[in-house]
Formats: structure tokens, sequence, C-alpha cells
């Protein structure tokens, strides 16, 4: 009887560590290095982070060692900004199951203004196509003035830690809110092949500022 409930607790146990795997790599940048001001495209991997710019106007991305948290990444903006085309991003590819998924990280604002940040999971999809995993509880018709893929999150210039719940049973075809959307914003059932690959993202939404960020991950709440 004894070794039935300890395999039982064992068989238990197992199950709870692969429910709250961390699908980030590197989530702390200690394998990680790079510094870009200009354009950069270029895509390493999954499971690799990388900067990515479309103009030598938006931003300088770095990784740094901050006195306080270690590595970090360091983002400081120009005069343009962009969630899509100026961001820090890691493509996840492994067999993710639905749910919620609770995106984590340890962020500051590192200039004395109102500086946002804006995090988003991405489907890989071909170029005729654009869909995001949708943050948890949206919905085009009560939440009309939101945009159901972009979460927006005003830093501190304190070291605080930032959660995002985002629905992985569900994708939505717009980042813009329903309410300016040129196109019908549409949320509809995720297939297998959605959460195959995607890529998180976080970007410094503000200009002319800047931002650090680590501590980076992703799990699946139970």
């Amino acid at each position: 009887m004894k070794k039935l409930f300890s395999l039982i607790c064992l068989f238990v146990t197992c199950l709870t560590i692969y429910a709250q795997e961390n699908l980030i790599e590197d989530g702390k940048f200690e394998d990680t290095s790079f510094t870009v001001y200009d354009i950069y495209r270029k895509f390493p991997g999954p499971g690799k982070w990388y900067p990515y710019l479309t103009s030598d106007k938006q931003a300088v991305m770095s990784v740094i060692q901050d006195n306080d948290k270690g590595k970090a990444v360091s983002i400081q903006t120009l005069t343009g900004t962009s969630y899509a085309y100026s961001f820090i991003g890691q493509r996840v590819e492994k067999n993710v199951s639905e749910g919620i998924y609770t995106l984590k990280f340890w962020a500051k604002a590192t200039k004395d203004i109102r500086t946002s940040v804006g995090v988003y999971l991405k489907v890989k999809t071909p170029k005729s196509q654009t869909l995001y995993f949708p943050i948890s509880g949206f919905d085009p018709q009560t939440t009309p003035s939101r945009s159901g893929a972009l979460k927006t999150l005003i830093l501190s210039n304190e070291w605080k830690e930032y959660t995002v719940e985002f629905d992985l049973s569900q994708v939505v075809n717009s980042v813009p809110s329903p309410k300016v959307s040129k196109t019908e914003v549409i949320v509809k059932k995720s297939e297998v092949d959605h959460r195959k690959s995607f890529d998180v993202a976080i970007a410094c939404m503000t200009k002319n500022s800047g931002m650090l960020f680590t501590d980076v991950s992703l799990v699946k709440k139970n």
C-alpha cells in the first residue's frame, strides 16, 4: 500500500512539474549577448533571444550587467517606436497545450518620464495571415476599447515584477482594439499547429525613453 501511495505521489509530482514548465529559455539572459542600433532582422532559431529593428531611428538594444538583477536587456528608444518593428523576441517551438499561460518578467524604466512596455504572443503563420494569442478575458463585444493581443503596462523607476495572462486556447486576428480596428476583430479557437510555433515579444512603447527587463518566464497556469 505504501509503495502504491509513493508511486501516486511521484506521478502527481511529475504532472505538476510538467504543467509548470517554463516555455522561455535563458530567461535571465545568462547565455545571451547582443548590441544593436541599426536595422537588424536576424533570427537565431527557437529558444534564442533576438533583437528586431527595422530602422536606425527606433532604438539601441543590448544585454547589460545590472547591479541589482545581473544580466538584463536594455532598450533605449529613439524618435520612432513600434511594437511590431522594434522589439526583443524569442521563438517558442514546443508541443504546447491549450490553457491560460502567465508571462512574468522583472522590469524598470531608466529615464524619469512615463514609460510603457508592450508584450504579446504572435503565432507563426503564412505571410497572408496574422494571428496572436489573446490576453486572457478579452472579448471584442464587452471590451471594445482594448487591444486583445497587445498588453501595455506602465513601468516603475524601480525594479518590479509584471504579470500578463494569455489564453493559448484561442487566437485573435488583430492588434488594434475593436473600436479603432479597420478590420473585424475575430477571436476563435486555436489549433494544434498554432501552439507549435509562436514568438514572445517585448517592446518599449515610449519614444526617447529607456527600460531594462530580465527574469522572463511563460508558464501554464494551474
